[in-house]
């Protein structure tokens, strides 16, 4: 049974580049308000669009939010750079250090995104939760898992992407080659998220850590790795 299990398994890896979906998270502007918008207090003193909504509206972002859109988030955070007046009020610089962290996450510039998320986890920062979430991204996207894991151990417990933080935990216990502390947190994340925008991976790192043995016999678990295969 663990055999064909790790057989569709394959399988289904392969065929994930035919599919029409994918398992890659949506780009950072789009029209329907984030989780992060949806969460964040309204701008002051009248305006009802919530903060992070605006950043990439601004017209000395056109050239930013051009780049983003093309998929080139290393450029888009150049340009937003480049753009960055010297003086802003609280609010917006916390709103601006924010989506740049976003953005050199996306580029894969993590010293940069830390740095960002780091001055948006201020206290009075209303995505300071969301900043302190990404930040755990980051610092596990560089390797330093210990860092990752207390990181992420700080992310309110009321935020709308706390099951995000869950699944940083999990993947910076699973580079530091503990996947049996790992699976129950890939479990309950794939369990409360079944079509999350990483539910492929997730199922894939589930399927393999139970077919390599990590929860006793492979052949105990080749069902619930069957089951998770197919869903892939």
């Amino acid at each position: 049974p663990a055999a064909v299990a790790r057989g569709l398994l394959l399988a289904s890896v392969s065929a994930l580049g035919c599919r029409g979906g994918s398992n890659a998270a949506p780009p950072l502007v789009r029209n329907a308000p984030t989780a992060e918008a949806k969460s964040a207090p309204p701008m002051r003193p009248a305006s009802v669009l919530p903060v992070l909504r605006v950043v990439l509206d601004d017209p000395r972002l056109a050239r930013a939010r051009d780049l983003e859109r093309n998929k080139d988030p290393a450029g888009a955070f150049r340009a937003m750079r480049e753009a960055r007046p010297v003086a802003l009020s609280a609010l917006d610089r916390c709103a601006w250090d924010y989506v740049e962290g976003r953005l050199a996450l996306a580029a894969n510039a993590t010293a940069d995104a830390q740095l960002a998320f780091e001055l948006a986890q201020a206290q009075a920062c209303p995505l300071s939760g969301y900043a302190t979430l990404r930040s755990a991204q980051a610092l596990a996207r560089a390797g330093r898992a210990d860092e990752a894991i207390a990181r992420a151990g700080a992310v309110p417990e009321d935020l709308a992407l706390r099951d995000e933080a869950k699944l940083v935990v999990a993947e910076a216990l699973s580079a530091k080659n503990d996947r049996a502390s790992a699976l129950p947190l890939w479990r309950a994340w794939l369990a409360s998220n079944p079509h999350g925008n990483r539910w492929v991976d997730t199922s894939v790192r589930i399927a393999n850590a139970l077919l390599d043995g990590v929860d006793g016999p492979p052949d105990a678990h080749a069902r619930e790795a069957l089951d998770v295969v197919t869903k892939v």
